[in-house]
């Protein structure tokens, strides 16, 4: 479903941008004949995204423990949270060292790969917990915007849930 809403995406910024060097072109006779409407319509909505486009500054990172310097994370762990054909979320957790020697998470951050027209990630909070055997269970949360034309439509909740070990050096 993600690679044709991102197709759908794509075609749309294509037929915007063609429909609008056909007005520059064209002029009024664009709009004369029994698509003039739906023109309309497409450029209508094509202006308002580029108005409205303002990317949401998302820093999609969670700290689990106070405040984290870089000379507080010892380990980090990279793994897939969940992949697609056309998208992948990645999550990267941190970890350091406590009072005992044993590793700790500090903060963690996702991101979103691949063909990713129309969609934007928010990374919302993680819970991470040691299991008896030493690895990591983890249950992750954040929100997936569609959008079409720089003009969100709809939010659609991500929840993940998996293990990861943490590599001895």
């Amino acid at each position: 479903m993600y690679i044709i809403w991102s197709l759908i995406n794509a075609a749309f910024v294509i037929l915007f941008f063609a429909l609008l060097l056909s007005l520059f072109t064209k002029g009024k006779k664009l709009f004369n004949n029994k698509y003039g409407n739906p023109i309309i319509i497409v450029l209508v909505l094509g202006v308002l995204g580029i108005i409205n486009a303002k990317d949401k500054e998302l820093d999609n990172t969670y700290v689990l423990n106070g405040t984290v310097t870089q000379s507080d994370v010892t380990k980090e762990v990279n793994t897939k949270l969940e992949e697609n054909l056309s998208l992948t979320f990645h999550l990267s957790v941190r970890f350091t060292k406590d009072a005992k020697g044993e590793f700790v998470p500090v903060s963690s951050q996702s991101r979103l790969d691949g063909f990713i027209s129309g969609f934007q990630w928010e990374y919302k909070n993680i819970v991470i917990n040691k299991n008896t055997d030493g690895s990591f269970s983890y249950e992750a949360y954040g929100l997936l915007h569609w959008g079409l034309l720089g003009i969100e439509l709809y939010t659609q909740n991500k929840d993940f849930e998996g293990t990861f070990q943490l590599e001895e050096y």
